[in-house]
């Protein structure tokens, strides 16, 4: 049985489906009140996830073997509240990993992020940088990295830290946060408008990811085991390009897929320019398959097409 808490958000929704149909045993952890499992997820079990609660925690994690722990405060959130950002990214996290050591839990994988190496980052970014977090997002998370990794130093728990870039791909559902996010957001105004407006010249660069493959790595470290990966950190990002030369990829993929010509809006609010390198090497020595990340803005698109396009004609 696999723990998937934060299972109903962007990537726990889209790692649970790929989960499923391959017969996996899925339990889907969320805060959310009142909450439904989406139709790709009826056949899993839905827990309510309290990371403050002890007895919940020892409950849910009731006959597990594998824990994928998505769930925390995201960055607004974190910077809107910075007390309660320790409290679940942080003091959560450890609730959880003593909850899985209690119940002989084997293997814990913990989702962190890129952000722990600073703001804005800069330099050639890998894991043998030390990290320097400056927001209360970034320090949550490199608390709760720190925390993953002495249990996997102190205990019988196998653990993996993967400080995740920018995930692109399809939301599982419409009301997903995954929408708010840039491609997604690119995506959906390119189709239901034709035009894409980015809030800032659009200089800044990014490191994305395609989900697939991300999903590749998590299949990789369930079924086949750690076993090298034991108690690692390891980035995982795709490719750095600017938000503008984003739009610009999305555009493009819009005329050909369509015909549809999109215009590309920018403000004149400048960004820090700080470069950085990102290539994420280490993992990729584990032979993870790389998917391309316009397989999965083709994806993206063709769903908006069909859900979100409201010009009725082209002119």
């Amino acid at each position: 049985m696999i723990l998937v808490t934060g299972g109903l958000g962007f990537i726990g929704g889209r790692v649970i489906a790929d989960l499923v149909s391959c017969g996996f045993k899925v339990k889907v952890a969320t805060s959310r009140k009142n909450s439904r499992l989406p139709n790709e997820l009826v056949s899993c079990e839905l827990v309510t996830l309290d990371l403050s609660c002890m007895e919940n925690l020892l409950s849910i994690c009731e006959g597990v073997s594998v824990i994928i722990h998505l769930a925390g405060t995201n960055a607004n959130s974190c910077a809107a509240d910075p007390v309660n950002a320790l409290m679940v990214n942080g003091l959560g996290t450890l609730n959880l990993l003593n909850a899985a050591k209690t119940c002989s839990v084997k293997q814990f994988i913990y989702f962190s992020t890129i952000h722990v190496y600073g703001t804005p980052l800069s330099g050639e970014i890998n894991e043998k940088k030390l990290p320097k977090p400056v927001s209360s997002y970034a320090i949550t998370n490199r608390l709760a990295e720190d925390y993953t990794l002495a249990f996997g130093s102190s205990s019988e728990l196998d653990v993996t830290v993967l400080r995740l870039s920018n995930a692109v791909g399809l939301p599982l559902t419409d009301h997903s946060d995954g929408w708010k996010l840039v491609v997604n957001d690119f995506c959906k105004q390119a189709i239901s408008s034709r035009v894409i407006v980015i809030n800032s010249s659009g200089v800044q660069k990014r490191n994305f990811v395609a989900m697939q493959s991300l999903i590749e790595i998590v299949f990789g470290l369930v079924e086949s085991g750690l076993g090298a990966m034991r108690s690692g950190v390891f980035d995982v990002g795709g490719d750095t390009v600017s938000i503008l030369e984003m739009a610009k990829i999305i555009s493009e993929r819009c005329t050909k897929l369509f015909g549809y010509t999109i215009a590309i809006k920018t403000s004149s609010i400048r960004e820090d320019l700080a470069s950085f390198e990102f290539h994420a090497k280490r993992i990729k020595e584990f032979n993870f398959r790389e998917h391309p990340l316009i397989d999965e803005i083709d994806k993206i698109l063709v769903y908006c097409n069909t859900n979100f396009n409201n010009t009725l004609s082209d002119k």
